[in-house]
């Protein structure tokens, strides 16, 4: 039988209604709340390797994957006359010399580290901006890029519940044992199931009515489809970091849940794969 312990109830009742909030919100409660997230995931990353004597640049991580997230929350290739591109040129130069001043054991490792931090977590979660800030208006109550970001977390959040629910019940057969033992094969049908009650609940609502003039039957299943992939995809990819330094948690920040980075690795690839899916099919 599963347990929930209370202080993980207790993180829920919180957690989900103020995302969900924020989210309707958008603009710079949105901007707020993911910068948040940035923080915590990019701060429990370069404290993984934190027992290897292995020492990322904290506070210049910090300060660029926020001007990383205002690029793309102001949805504009360029900021202070930089492209997106020459910004990570400089980015790389940065640490690279600000490594040779610092005088810590591994800077190789130290700069991989850094750099990867800003790669993973702010550039993913970016795309989080670039969807929520598509301003097709259906209503004066929500748009496009609200009803996606919305589908986004929520199915993320039924597909990490329907797998754990179907790997506690009927999980038999190892998915991918070398990066994380406990996860099966069906506990990622029940991932793909869960999302799929979504898909249901979104035609049941007539979700799918007010899409008609965007998005194809095809576009809306292939969507959710993504989701699911990349929500397990990601759980995957964290658990592979984490067991490369021996870890089960990023940290115990969030009661009941682990950390911030193992409550948000599903959205760091579902969201980025949505927006893949909208930037060169859908044409937004």
């Amino acid at each position: 039988m599963i347990k929930f312990s209370k202080n993980r109830s207790i993180v829920n009742l919180i957690g989900i209604p103020l995302i969900v909030f924020l989210i309707f919100m958008g603009d710079y409660f949105f901007l707020f709340f993911i910068s948040v997230v940035n923080f915590f995931c990019l701060r429990e990353f370069y404290l993984l390797p934190k027992l290897e004597k292995i020492y990322p640049q904290f506070l210049t991580g910090y300060i660029i994957s926020f001007s990383i997230l205002l690029i793309n929350f102001f949805h504009n290739d360029k900021i202070f006359f930089l492209s997106f591109f020459d910004f990570f040129i400089l980015t790389v130069l940065f640490v690279i010399i600000f490594e040779l001043f610092r005088n810590k054991n591994n800077p190789f490792l130290n700069i991989s580290i850094t750099l990867t931090g800003l790669l993973y977590i702010p550039t993913l979660l970016s795309s989080l901006f670039l969807l929520r800030n598509i301003k097709t208006q259906f209503t004066d109550f929500y748009d496009l890029g609200m009803v996606i970001t919305f589908i986004i977390f929520i199915s993320t959040w039924f597909c990490d519940a329907g797998a754990l629910y179907f790997g506690k019940f009927l999980g038999k057969n190892k998915l991918f044992p070398r990066v994380s033992p406990n996860k099966t094969i069906e506990g990622s049908f029940g991932g793909l199931f869960g999302t799929f009650l979504i898909y249901i609940l979104f035609y049941l609502l007539s979700f799918d009515e007010i899409f008609n003039d965007f998005l194809s039957h095809f576009d809306i299943l292939f969507i959710f489809l993504i989701i699911s992939i990349g929500s397990q995809i990601g759980d995957l990819a964290e658990s592979l970091l984490k067991r490369n330094f021996g870890l089960k948690d990023s940290s115990s920040l969030l009661a009941g849940h682990g950390g911030f980075l193992d409550r948000f690795d599903s959205i760091l690839f579902s969201a980025p794969l949505v927006y893949i899916y909208f930037r060169f099919f859908i044409l937004i």
